[in-house]
């Protein structure tokens, strides 16, 4: 949120003639998701907003190209490495001991592929649990996918990744990815 508080002016006139923000334009400005999500909700799940409130990975021998339109997101893999080298993920969600949660995905792919759908703690470098982690077969058809988990521990800065650094030489169409609790 960015204000600007003009009151007490008086007779003043104020003239603003630029305002702008260093990490998104103007017309980004309107692609914000205000909805209010549960904190093991991933934000912006149903790519309402492009890849607001996602990270999107390039890492390593793996090459891909992302794009967003039309409340769906596209990651065209245009080279294989390990499965996280390409990845769209989301950090900061909070998944708690002993609840069961499922992550639903709705995706296809122009040929038929494997991705991988990974839930984690976010600690980064060699410190990452896996809570999850399940292939999933993508087909030329779209389909809804299921991957549930039930956490041993409460993690306060899960993440959820979709890793598709192995899949093949293709493009792999997202319409939503969604946490519900079971």
């Amino acid at each position: 949120k960015v204000s600007l508080l003009l009151g007490g002016q008086g007779i003043n006139v104020v003239t603003v003639d630029r305002l702008s923000n260093e990490k998104i334009t103007a017309e980004e400005a309107t692609q914000i998701d205000f909805r209010e999500y549960q904190n093991y909700e991933v934000i912006n799940g149903d790519f309402k907003y492009g890849y607001y409130s996602w990270n999107k990975t390039i890492d390593g021998s793996a090459n891909a190209n992302f794009t967003a339109e039309n409340e769906k997101v596209q990651i065209e893999v245009t080279s294989k490495g390990d499965d996280w080298q390409v990845q769209l993920s989301q950090t900061g969600r909070t998944f708690e001991t002993g609840v069961t949660y499922k992550v639903e995905l709705v995706a296809s792919a122009l040929v038929n592929t494997t991705i991988k759908v990974e839930v984690s703690d976010n600690l980064g470098g060699t410190s990452v649990t896996t809570i999850a982690k399940e292939e999933v077969n993508l087909t030329t058809e779209n389909a809804t996918y299921y991957v549930e988990f039930t956490p041993q521990e409460t993690y306060t800065n899960g993440k959820v990744a979709l890793l598709l650094g192995e899949s093949e030489i293709t493009t792999v169409t997202i319409d939503q990815v969604q946490v519900v609790k079971q």
